[in-house]
C-alpha cells in the first residue's frame, strides 16, 4: 500500500489505517489486555519508483514477484490492469527495467 494506491483503493489510505488499527484494539482480547495492535505502513507515502529503488538497494529480486490481477496460467503478467500499469510505470520511473514475463500482447511491457 502506498500513496498511488489510495486514489483506487479506499483501504490503502492512512485514515482508513488508523481507523483499522483503533477498531482492531477494541475489537480484539489482546487490545482490551493492553496488548495493542499496531499497524506498520512503511511504503505508504512512497511512489512506485520510490518502492523499485528502496526494494533493489535492499536487494529484493523483483522476478520473484508479481502484482496482476489477471496473470496467464504460465504466470505472465497481463500488463493490462491497475496494478500492472502502476508496477510499469514504477519500473520506468526508476530508470530499472521490470524482470517479470509479461503476456506478448502488452505494449507496455519490457
Amino acid at each position: 500500500m502506498n500513496v498511488l494506491d489510495a486514489s483506487g483503493y479506499p483501504d490503502c489510505r492512512a485514515e482508513y489505517i488508523a481507523a483499522y488499527e483503533r477498531m482492531a484494539n477494541l475489537a480484539t482480547k489482546a487490545g482490551v489486555e493492553g496488548r495493542r495492535l499496531t499497524i506498520h505502513t512503511p511504503l505508504i507515502s512512497m511512489t512506485k519508483a520510490d518502492i523499485v529503488r528502496a526494494g533493489l538497494a535492499l536487494g529484493v529480486d523483483y522476478s520473484l514477484t508479481t502484482s496482476c490481477y489477471d496473470p496467464a496460467s504460465d504466470g505472465a503478467a497481463c500488463g493490462a490492469c491497475d496494478a500492472c500499469l502502476l508496477r510499469l510505470k514504477g519500473f520506468r520511473e526508476s530508470g530499472t527495467r521490470d524482470p517479470i514475463a509479461y503476456r506478448p500482447t502488452t505494449p507496455a511491457a519490457p
